[in-house]
């Protein structure tokens, strides 16, 4: 699966003019994949979705078309010309991932985000793990039985 993934990651962005990190998220937040180091993918996957989340809910009461509706996936950009972080949602069968990239140096944004488009459509059609948290369909709670100690544990790396 890891190894599906750094593949189509490679067929889209064989030579790359810019520095870039790829994460695909399940929908709770949990890493399926990043070729970052990092210590954090699991903060960050918790923050991508709670992020994804908020923003579904300010569409829904803003009166914006809601993405459920709508063919295209949603994408969420927080950008200068040259460094910033896209998250995209996609699905897999019925299930909903989100991926994200962080980038830094990019000389032509645009064509990123049309070579991210073009890895999400492949990223679709591989098979992706289904997450082992259950949904409770009775709430639409992200996390159900959490302890302050364990929030305050899931973001200690980001000093907050």
């Amino acid at each position: 699966m890891k190894r599906g993934i750094e593949k189509l990651i490679k067929k889209h962005f064989p030579l790359t003019s810019g520095s870039y990190f790829f994460y695909v998220f399940g929908e709770e937040g949990i890493p399926v994949y990043s070729n970052s180091n990092s210590d954090d993918n699991q903060s960050i996957g918790v923050l991508v979705s709670g992020s994804m989340k908020a923003l579904e809910h300010l569409v829904q009461i803003s009166g914006l078309p809601s993405q459920k509706n709508q063919d295209e996936e949603f994408r969420f950009s927080y950008a200068t010309s040259d460094t910033g972080l896209l998250i995209n949602d996609f699905k897999v069968e019925d299930r909903n991932y989100f991926f994200v990239t962080k980038f830094t140096k990019e000389k032509n944004p645009g064509k990123l985000r049309s070579k991210i488009r073009l890895l999400i459509f492949d990223l679709a059609t591989i098979s992706l793990p289904k997450s082992k948290v259950e949904k409770n369909k009775d709430t639409k709670q992200l996390f159900t039985n959490i302890t302050d100690k364990e929030v305050d544990n899931m973001f200690s790396s980001l000093g907050i």
